[in-house]
């Protein structure tokens, strides 16, 4: 997830949108105070963590951590797990979007796709991550992310399960790119680590045979 400052505050809209109707006038509140109870959750879970990339990871992620725990005391664990999935999945969506998604349909390319993919590997949020070597030739281009940094914080801050709606995230955007590409993982059961595996696999294929020149 690549954070901007307008994903900040679409991600804000989101979560009181999700929360009015089960809070209503108190979601403005509730809001504040899962802001306000981010240093004590930063505390309790990273305060012995002393990794830079999950230090850095962590501090994306604190704000839905402190927003589950927080929902949780009001609403049960269980809806509050079903608010910050559904929370999640919609802003990891557009944050993938905005990023990948920005370059109009005609213009989008095999080559544009993975230069701006390496770039968030190594500039983005998603530099944290740790993956083996890329194998690539003029139709297809897998790796396998051996540490995802977002399922190391969730999984020190006990909630490793909410890692999985950022799996389906990449799933469905990088399959929205271009009709000459088909995103999958193997088709294992546990292909990501939010999953259950040992690795996430990313394989991308070329389907259009016409794109190559």
């Amino acid at each position: 997830m690549i954070k901007t400052s307008n994903s900040k505050i679409s991600a804000v809209k989101l979560l009181s949108k999700l929360l009015k109707p089960i809070l209503g006038f108190k979601t403005p509140l509730v809001i504040l105070s899962i802001f306000f109870k981010i240093p004590y959750y930063n505390k309790k879970y990273f305060s012995n963590v002393n990794e830079k990339r999950i230090k850095g990871t962590s501090k994306t992620f604190l704000p839905i951590i402190s927003a589950f725990y927080e929902l949780a005391k009001l609403i049960g664990d269980q809806k509050a797990r079903e608010v910050v999935t559904q929370f999640l999945f919609a802003h990891s969506l557009n944050v993938q979007r905005d990023w990948y998604l920005r370059t109009k349909i005609p213009n989008r390319s095999w080559e544009e796709f993975h230069t701006n993919h390496e770039y968030a590997m190594n500039y983005g949020i998603i530099k944290n991550n740790v993956h083996d070597k890329i194998i690539r030739d003029q139709n297809t281009y897998k790796f396998n992310m051996v540490k995802c940094s977002f399922h190391e914080v969730f999984s020190l801050a006990e909630i490793g399960w909410l890692t999985e709606p950022m799996c389906k995230s990449d799933e469905i955007v990088f399959n929205e790119y271009s009709n000459e590409m088909k995103f999958h993982r193997g088709g294992g059961t546990a292909d990501t680590l939010g999953r259950g595996g040992d690795r996430c696999v990313f394989i991308f294929e070329r389907v259009n045979s016409k794109s190559i020149d």
